[in-house]
């Protein structure tokens, strides 16, 4: 509660921030056993503050507990919660010193907290010193002429606890209740001494005390003043004096609160003890009673100062008050200090309300203590959030058609565009073209375009440039010539043409494709980009912006450095530079490299080394540098608005002082790279053939190329010219792992020099492509051109129709109007002689003129000679010469005189007659020409139907500039010729329509070659034609690979990775896809599509796949299950089957019994359809009656085929989705079943998906199935039927065997005896049992050879067994969400990262990372399950649909190749860096380091431990912090924090940092330290505090220190790992403590919580872009930055679904981001549900919350009277708590409890019906009793009544108005009269339990009987068997009540409920 309140304290806001407050704070803590989060037992905190409180008051110790356990609750707001925080126990000590401190500030606050601790925990030697204060103020009150103005004296005095040698200890034992020494008990024994020795000062001693017997044993000594010794026997004439404690700090001493601490007051009185001694004793002491003093007269004494009380309790009486209220009104008591109870204490310490304080003085202590914290000035909540936004602003996601997607997605990538800011001499240059190379983009600078120019002369000069006529040629453009002369003249080059210049460079097609690093002096030229002057060069076309900072004197520094050699070429040299070439090559290891990789061996050879005499020192102008970095510093803002638009991630700011060139390039292209390979290049190839392509020039460390979706086409003709031409294998290129080929070198120039322009999408026939349609009649040709059109988006050009409509138009005219392109007509038809000709029947020849006029195209009149054959002489110019001559003529001639000629022609004075219009014969008509004569505007994109079809058409399409493309020419293919097209047309005209098509195909192959028209079978539907239409027309139509041009499983050698399966695995797509079943393909029936394989179950299969591959790509799914189960007999498999039947819901089918009963259906209705064909005769008998059966009515004929009307029934049975099948296929001849079962499956492609095999042993078998018993009783029935035969038969009664005479059988010699018949019975079971073996083994063999799975499963066991076994085999296979994993684990590829057990050098997992054909998955390095990438798990990877998927161990390994679904989890932004920063602090020697190095070697972190860094700095950094920090330990100094951070800052920014994270180990060590890192943004992820007992660590032996114990002892005492921790836990909610443990519990302790930490962090980076709720409680956010955020800490979900405010503090678990808003959700199902619905639940609109008053707020009137409205609810007047104080709505409410409080800010509105009564008691309920009785007595019970009565009768009316209840036979008013006296009687508390039972059963009977009408009127009207029931019994029990009610007088009737 204290918690939230604190928060409107000014004050104890400060107080708790501050330092030195929280370091005696935490010394409290740090004595308590705490868990892994750092809590400790609830029960541990309330006995702390029981003994502060002991230390305060004086109460029976049971109290204490009681006072404590409220007072804990009441501060942290979570009465139920067994475990304290930090936060809570902090908050509740910060309230206890604000409560009693009356003025406090942060010395006194301090001092209070050292005085408690003494007290509270034991010590050893030490004494207690008692110090008496303000000895002035004493003598001048106790002066004669002063005592007597008032009645109080307070003396001032303090205790403290005085050791008497050093502390060493570290661990305090908490003192018990009974060894707590009140405060005041010392300061009275020191008076009480003094008093009794007239006030000399002698040895103290403490006084004995029954309570306080510990005190005998502490030596007490005093502090007395000389004033206060003199002025001390004057007390004795006043009547009360009071020691007053106070806290005595820097010659300052500070009151305590008195309403909490009150004073101890001294009423000294003269007593005398058994041996007649008299002392002065206190009578008011609450230390010492009469026992202790040995007296007995102190009650007597006391009662002297009582009497005023007892007079005013007697006017009280005989004024008759009804309503007293003695706690709040005037205290009888004069002493008013001292708290009247407990409760009057347990209010003021809750925090009244009305608590007086000096406002002025809180104000200025309160700023003092700010004045001192140390404020984090951390960045705003949304700064900090977006360091998790991703730059592409999308998740990643895998392609499910990665052949297609992956290039044109590398394709789209833009190359990068990085600017370079650093301030002058910085070593940028270097740096930047290290940059450049390592990236292999552009280095661009104002030197790269003038070098350009000074070549180009340099060229010029060797080889001058000149024109046609021999004259020297201008080489250079404009600006290049510009910028030439101004450096050849010795100008300065203009600024605009040094834009111009950059500009030029940044367009060139290298730079846009390969991306570039812009190194160019932006103080000077910031402004120009800021203006977009450099179009292509503005601030926003930047990717990467990287930072180079140094400071001023690193810059000098630098510059002084430079030196330079003086020879033909002066060259310059920094002295970074010159040490490189001194330092031997040294051969950088990667720590994470796999064994045995072999470095790549540089050959670059270093230049020589110049000898330093030989080099001299470059004068450096500073002053000119000095203006040049000031220049820099004045244009920052300028230069941050040029990045300003960027994402975090892409700004990369390096402290590159001191930092090798390597070093920088590979820190910046770690962060730019991010893990990813370089951009794709293109690369010539050179194969002798197509195929070689795919590998050529390939090495081990390679991977096998792919051909691309252009396949052999030419991109750059495509995409040029509109042109699909196919490319030669010399003029080959490689892209991103996939092969190109060209038509000719200039394309392929052209693509090598930017490739990304020619695959921006996926390639397509061209819109301008033209194709025709031809075909005999009835060949589909209109349908085949309508479909392409709609395809391909070209236009239907149906050229019969077009005639057709220009000639039924034309029919319309009545008279013939003239064809011509003139706009008053625009209309091409025949002309007049062409329409008679028509109409003889000729055809019409020049149709194409009207085809164009249709498709929109500009025509006009051929001119003469146009489009005629050129004679031979015509061929060549005459003259060369001269038609040279004649060009440059033409050349000359100004374009003006044509435009003065067009003038002339408009602009006459008179119009000339308008000609008739011209009757343009069709011949005549040509397309609109150009000034060369050539058609000007050609059609493109259209689809020709029927035409051309003769040689004169083909020449006028020439004439026309009309290239067709493609022909399609339809045909019959069928086995019998037109063998389709008689099936269309019956009367078909074969022989003229086999001439046209014959002279058709000659035609058009003469004219567009063979390869160009595609004869295309028109078998099959109009899809089926379409599709092989598509398969020879479109070369991108996807169909199958052609086998000479990719590699094919033949191609694979040993070793290599095989090729993978398509979408079906080693299914057969057809079956699947068509017949919705699951059958293995056949190795030997292979398909290759894009590079995958297909495996088919047979050849015809594979040919309907390759005739339509479209058809049967896609998303597949898996059917059903289809199981085959079979056993032997008698082994329980229709009781498996009956129960997997329950189990799965699917069907059993009995395959015997169904097939052969379909076939026996079958069989019949033949037979009766024979029956029927051959009609009716009468039927033949043979001799014996008999009807002689026709063999052609019950025989099949001979040409029936068995076979294929089994397969088709078969078919037919097994329709079902999925079902079980019982296999057992026993005693079926071939004359029933052709076909054995097995080849019956696999004929009809239905074999089962998996197979159970069911066996059993033969002894097992036997004791099943064999039953003697049968066999025996069968044997008896066969004795009896020969008994009962002889009867029937009369055979003579002496014939009959004797009863008596003994049994003679009359055998049988042939009949079989009983042991015989049960041996044949036995080896009958046999020889089935082996048949039945032998038939399981024969399936399984047959199943093995068909590659389908099988298991043998025994059943000599029980059924549940059997059934449990069979149940673990049909596990994955029965799992219907994983069904389509059967079809994708196929995908799947585990990847062995070695290969070549003798080849570690060969990683093939680094070569897929680094290739273009596969690439990480949409997780990146992070594990797809759990999400984490720390550490990086790189051995046990799989290859899931050319995507790599890092998996932390091989069982996880299997169980995603198994069920690759768990692959479909949502991913995490991979462009977020995501790494672990990790602080490692704790005491010295408490495992610091140990803990490092576990999480370092597991993780794969970077361990840094400072020691070493400082050694590792000097060594190899030059810059001016090392040679300070070199200069500092050569002279013993020590290094500074800030040195040390912005090393460790250096250090931390490297590459192995940000690609591993790092944890610093055992630093910081001080909070000064911890404030600097936060501020140079160092915050840890994770910060980890090693835990270990002090004494261990200092009985731990150890060299370090030199194994002195006092150095060991002297760094304990100094450390500050208690404050650093709870400093990092109060700002940043990012500790976990550590304790001895094993080091598995360690490392999984550490690496849980790093793992839900990055977990977090990733979750966040995702909802940035999903715009989702995401929990943010494990972020590092300090509560201000919550605070900016938060809509409150009220629940939302609460508040909008039940109107309740439940709160919750800020560092709560369910701390939810949405909308830019921060959410406290109370509960996980209130998270959920906000998750579910997040913009229902958000709070736009402040709602009104019921607030807690604090101290200071003013109190206007209590709502209620001051009543608790909770109790009120529950019917009880108990008044609150002026504490417990809420404001809602505008009115205060207090409460009777903090519970009471709780319940009522959770929900309002639950208690907004609490009313009051009418009459309220008096305040005091004893009190009210006893002046009740006593007014009673003289005469007036009414306040008695009122008193005793008044809850009882209001519950009672409140009863009657509710419920309106009359007793039958009665009036209402009789009625109400009897309920409230049975109620008094029932109710009356002064009675027994029993009497008051006995009352109330009476009262629950009166109420039966008066629910009895209203209960016969609600049953009489519900129709219901059961309430007409229940309705019959209610009358039958009415009526017994009336004749009971009747039967006697009402008076004597009612007596039995009130008796």
């Amino acid at each position: 509660m204290f918690r939230d309140r604190i928060q409107d304290c000014k004050f104890a806001q400060v107080l708790i921030k501050n330092l030195t407050f929280q370091r005696k704070v935490i010394k409290f803590w740090n004595q308590f056993t705490k868990n892994s989060l750092g809590e400790v037992e609830r029960q541990q905190i309330e006995y702390l503050f029981a003994l502060i409180l002991k230390c305060l008051f004086v109460f029976p110790d049971h109290q204490y507990k009681e006072l404590a356990r409220e007072f804990v609750d009441y501060s942290s707001g979570e009465p139920g919660n067994e475990w304290i925080n930090y936060e809570h126990f902090s908050t509740a000590v910060t309230q206890l010193v604000y409560l009693i401190i009356e003025s406090p500030d942060l010395q006194s606050s301090v001092h209070l907290l050292k005085l408690l601790f003494v007290r509270i925990f034991r010590h050893s030697n030490y004494y207690i010193e008692v110090e008496f204060f303000g000895a002035d103020n004493i003598e001048y009150t106790l002066r004669p002429d002063q005592r007597f103005k008032k009645s109080f004296h307070p003396i001032y005095f303090e205790e403290r606890f005085v050791f008497q040698d050093v502390q060493t200890q570290y661990h305090f034992e908490l003192r018990s209740l009974e060894e707590i020494i009140p405060i005041g008990f010392s300061a009275e024994s020191v008076v009480y001494i003094l008093q009794n020795n007239e006030f000399n000062v002698v040895p103290f001693r403490h006084l004995y005390s029954s309570q306080y017997k510990h005190a005998q044993d502490i030596e007490l000594r005093a502090i007395t003043p000389p004033a206060f010794l003199n002025a001390l026997p004057n007390a004795q004439m006043v009547p009360d004096i009071g020691l007053y404690p106070v806290l005595f700090v820097n010659n300052q001493y500070y009151r305590r609160n008195r309403l909490l601490v009150r004073d101890i007051q001294w009423s000294h009185q003269l007593a005398q003890n058994s041996k007649n001694e008299k002392f002065l004793v206190n009578v008011k002491s609450e230390f010492f009673t009469e026992e202790d003093y040995g007296v007995d007269q102190i009650q007597k004494l006391h009662k002297r100062w009582e009497r005023k009380a007892i007079q005013a309790k007697r006017q009280l009486l005989t004024a008759q008050v009804t309503q007293i209220d003695l706690t709040q009104g005037k205290s009888s008591n004069p002493d008013k200090r001292k708290p009247k109870n407990y409760k009057h204490l347990a209010r003021t310490l809750f925090g009244e309300l009305n608590q007086p304080k000096d406002k002025e003085k809180l104000a200025e202590a309160t700023k003092q203590i700010e004045e001192i914290n140390l404020n984090l000035n951390l960045p705003d909540f949304s700064h900090y959030i977006s360091k998790f936004a991703s730059q592409s602003g999308r998740l990643p996601q895998d392609s499910t058609n990665p052949y297609e997607d992956d290039v044109l997605e590398y394709a789209s990538q833009s190359p990068l565009q990085i600017l370079l800011i650093g301030k002058p001499r910085t070593g940028s240059t270097t740096f930047a073209q290290e940059i450049a190379k390592a990236l292999d983009i552009e280095y661009i600078n104002l030197q790269r375009g003038i070098n350009k120019i000074f070549v180009k002369v340099t060229e010029n000069e060797s080889s001058p440039a000149v024109d046609e006529e021999g004259n020297p040629k201008e080489f250079l453009t404009p600006l290049e010539r510009d910028v030439y002369d101004s450096l050849r003249f010795g100008r300065e080059v203009q600024h605009d043409k040094l834009e111009q210049l950059l500009n030029f460079e940044l367009q060139l097609d290298i730079v846009k494709n390969k991306g570039y690093i812009l190194n160019i002096p932006l103080e000077y030229w910031a402004e120009s980009i800021l203006r977009l002057k450099l179009p292509k060069l503005g601030c926003r076309y930047f990717s990467h912006v990287i930072i180079l900072d140094q400071s001023d004197e690193d810059v000098k520094k630098f510059a002084r450095g430079i030196m330079e050699k003086i020879d033909e070429n002066i060259t310059r040299s920094s002295q970074y530079q010159r040490d490189e070439l001194k330092r031997p090559k040294v051969k950088v290891v990667d720590p994470y490299a796999d064994e045995g990789e072999d470095e790549p061996q540089d050959d670059e050879e270093k230049p020589p080394i110049t000898d330093e005499k030989d080099l001299f020192y470059c004068p450096q102008d500073f002053e000119e540098l000095d203006a040049s970095l000031q220049l820099f510093a004045s244009k920052q803002q300028q230069l941050q608005m040029l990045y300003q638009h960027l994402p975090e991630q892409n700004i990369i700011h390096i402290q590159s002082a001191g930092l090798n060139v390597l070093q920088l390039s590979e820190t910046v292209t770690s962060r730019i790279l991010m893990g990813k390979p370089l951009r794709p290049l293109a690369i010539k190839l050179e194969g002798s053939g197509e195929k070689d392509l795919l590998t050529v020039n390939l090495t081990e460390e390679k991977l096998a190329r792919m051909w691309s979706l252009w396949a052999q086409i030419d991109p750059v003709e495509l995409l040029l010219k509109d042109k699909v031409v196919n490319g030669k294998a010399e003029f080959a290129a490689d892209y991103a792992g996939r092969v190109f080929m060209f038509d000719n070198d200039d394309n392929l120039n052209k693509f090598l020099a930017y490739p990304r322009q020619y695959l921006q999408k996926s390639p397509k026939l061209p819109k301008t492509y033209i194709v025709a349609v031809q075909g005999i009649k009835q060949t589909g040709k209109n349908t085949v051109a309508k479909q392409l059109a709609e395809v391909y988006g070209w236009q239907l050009v149906d050229v019969e129709d077009i005639v057709r409509q220009k000639v039924a138009n034309q029919s319309q005219y009545n008279k013939h109007v003239p064809s011509t392109f003139d706009p008053r007509i625009n209309d091409i038809h025949l002309t007049e002689p062409e329409w008679k000709e028509f109409n003889k029947g000729n055809p019409v020849k020049d149709v194409l003129p009207m085809v164009l006029s249709h498709l929109g195209q500009k025509l006009q009149k051929k001119p003469p000679g146009w489009g005629e054959p050129k004679k031979e002489d015509e061929d060549q110019p005459k003259d060369d010469e001269e038609e040279e001559r004649k060009k440059k003529e033409a050349k000359k001639i100004p374009p003006k005189k044509k435009k003065e000629e067009v003038v002339e022609e408009v602009e006459p004075q008179a119009k000339p007659a308008t000609p008739p219009p011209e009757d343009v014969p069709t011949k005549e008509i040509i397309p609109l020409l150009d000034a060369e004569l050539k058609v000007a505007d050609k059609p493109k994109g259209i689809v020709l139907c029927g035409y051309p079809s003769t040689q004169e058409q083909i020449d006028q399409l020439n004439l026309f500039g009309i290239k067709i493309d493609k022909v399609i020419l339809l045909t019959d293919k069928s086995e019998e010729p037109f063998q389709i097209l008689l099936q269309r047309v019956p009367d078909y005209n074969v022989e003229l329509e086999t001439a046209f098509q014959t002279q058709l195909q000659t035609v058009l192959k003469e004219a567009y070659g063979e390869d160009n028209v595609k004869e295309i079978g028109i078998e099959g539907s109009k899809e089926d034609v379409l599709v092989r239409v598509r398969t020879a027309l479109d070369p991108f139509y996807i169909r199958v690979d052609d086998e000479s041009l990719v590699r094919v499983p033949g191609d694979v050698q040993e070793g290599e990775d095989p090729i993978q399966f398509g979408d079906y695995g080693i299914y057969c797509p057809i079956t699947l896809r068509d017949s919705n079943w699951l059958i293995p393909g056949k190795e030997e029936f292979i398909a290759l599509v894009r590079g995958r394989q297909y495996r088919f179950y047979t050849e015809k299969d594979m040919q309907i796949f390759k005739d339509n591959v479209l058809k049967y790509m896609g998303k597949v799914t898996a059917p059903p299950p289809r199981i085959f189960l079979s056993g032997v007999r008698g082994s329980g498999l229709r009781t498996q089957l009956d129960i997997l039947n329950k189990q799965y819901k699917l069907p059993v089918l009995n395959l015997k019994d169904n097939l052969l009963s379909n076939l026996d259906t079958h069989k019949k209705n033949r037979q009766l359809e024979r029956y029927f064909m051959k009609g009716f005769k009468n039927k033949e008998l043979d001799e014996n009656g008999k009807e002689i059966l026709d063999p052609e009515i019950m025989e099949d004929p001979a040409e029936f085929e068995r076979k294929d009307h089994e397969l088709k029934v078969l078919i037919q049975i097994l329709q079902s989705d999925g079902l079980f099948i019982n296999g057992n296929f026993y005693d079926v001849g071939e004359e029933i079943v052709s076909t054995p079962i097995v080849d019956l499956l696999v004929e009809a492609k239905r074999l089962p998906e998996f197979v159970i095999l069911i066996k059993i042993e033969q002894e097992n078998f036997i004791k099943r199935n064999f039953d003697s018993t049968i066999i025996e009783q069968e044997e008896n029935k066969k004795g009896l039927m020969q008994d009962r035969k002889a009867i029937d038969d009369n055979v003579p009664e002496e014939e009959l065997p004797s009863l008596d005479a003994p049994a003679e059988e009359a055998e049988d010699p042939e009949a079989p005896r009983l042991e015989e018949m049960l041996k044949e019975g036995r080896d009958k079971l046999i020889a089935q049992f082996e048949a039945d073996v032998a038939k399981i083994e024969d399936l399984a063999r047959q199943f093995e050879e068909l590659k389908i799975p099988f298991t043998v499963i025994s059943s000599d066991t029980s059924i549940d067994n059997v059934t449990i076994r069979i149940n673990n085999v049909l596990e994955p296979i029965m799992d219907r969400d994983n069904r389509n994993d059967m079809l994708e684990k196929y995908q799947v590829q585990k990847l062995n990262p070695f290969p070549d057990p003798e080849n570690y050098a060969l990683n093939r997992l680094k070569l897929l990372e680094k290739s273009y054909t596969h690439k990480q998955s949409r997780f990146g390095d992070r594990n797809p399950i759990t999400l984490s990438n720390t550490p990086q798990q790189r051995d046990f990877p799989i290859l899931y649909r050319n995507r790599i998927y890092y998996l932390v161990d091989e069982e996880q390994r299997q169980l995603v190749s198994d069920r690759p679904k768990l692959l479909n989890s949502s991913s995490v932004p991979t462009d977020v860096v995501i790494k672990p920063s990790i602080f490692v602090i704790g005491k010295v020697k408490s495992g610091k380091t140990f803990v490092s190095k576990l999480l370092s070697d597991k993780l794969k972190l970077v361990h840094i431990k400072i020691s070493r860094l400082l050694e590792e700095f000097i060594v190899t950094h030059t810059d001016q912090l090392a040679h300070k920090i070199k200069k500092a330990l050569q002279v013993g100094e020590g290094i500074d924090d800030d040195s040390v951070i912005e090393i460790l800052h250096k250090r931390v920014q490297l590459k192995d940092c940000y690609e591993n994270g790092w944890i610093l180990d055992g630093y910081p060590n001080t909070i000064d330290q911890a404030i600097k890192l936060a501020h140079h943004g160092l915050i840890p992820t994770v910060t980890f505090v090693c835990l270990k007992d002090e004494i261990d660590i200092l009985n731990h032996k150890s060299d370090k220190f030199g194994g002195i114990h006092e150095v060991r002892l002297q760094r304990l005492l100094n450390a500050q790992t208690e404050i650093l921790s709870y400093w990092y836990q109060h700002t940043f909610n990012n500790v976990r403590y550590l304790h001895k443990s094993s080091q598995w519990g360690l490392f999984h302790l550490c690496q849980t919580f790093i793992h839900e930490q990055l977990i977090s962090r990733a979750h966040v980076a995702r909802a940035l872009i999903t715009r989702e709720p995401v929990r943010i409680d494990k972020l590092t956010l300090s509560l201000e930055q919550i605070l900016e955020k938060s809509v409150g800490n009220y629940c939302p979900v609460l508040m909008k679904a039940k109107k309740q405010f439940q709160a919750r503090p800020l560092r709560w678990p369910n701390l939810l981001y949405f909308d830019d808003q921060l959410f406290i959700l109370s509960s996980d199902d209130c998270q959920q549900d906000f998750i579910k619905n997040p913009n229902y639940y958000q709070i736009h609109q402040k709602p009104q919350i019921p607030r807690q008053l604090i101290i200071g707020d003013k109190i206007d009137q209590f709502e209620y009277k001051g009543y608790c409205p909770v109790e009120l609810i529950n019917n009880k007047l108990i008044l609150g708590q002026s504490h417990l104080v809420l404001e809602y709505r505008g009115k205060q409410i207090c409460f009777a409890s903090v519970s009471n409080m709780l319940a009522y800010e959770l929900n309002p509105n639950q208690f907004k019906h609490a009313r009051l009564p009418d009459k309220l008691p008096v305040s005091d309920p004893k009190e009210q009793k006893n002046i009740a009785k006593k007014v009673a007595k003289r005469g007036d019970c009414t306040s008695y009544l009122e008193l005793n009565l008044r809850n009882i009768v209001i519950r009672v009316l409140a009863q009657l108005g509710y419920q309106r209840i009359k007793y039958p036979t009665l009036s209402c008013k009789e009625t109400v009269l009897k309920f409230i006296a049975i109620s008094l009687k029932a109710n009356n508390n002064n009675k027994d339990h029993h009497y008051r039972e006995k009352y109330q059963k009476k009262l629950s009977e009166f109420l039966q009987h008066c629910s009895y009408p209203q209960e016969i009127k609600r049953l009489s009207q519900v129709e219901d068997e059961v309430d007409e029931e229940n309705f019959l019994q209610t009358v039958e029990k009415f009526d017994e009540f009336l004749k009971e009610l009747q039967s006697q007088p009402k008076e004597d009737y009612f007596q039995r409920f009130i008796r």
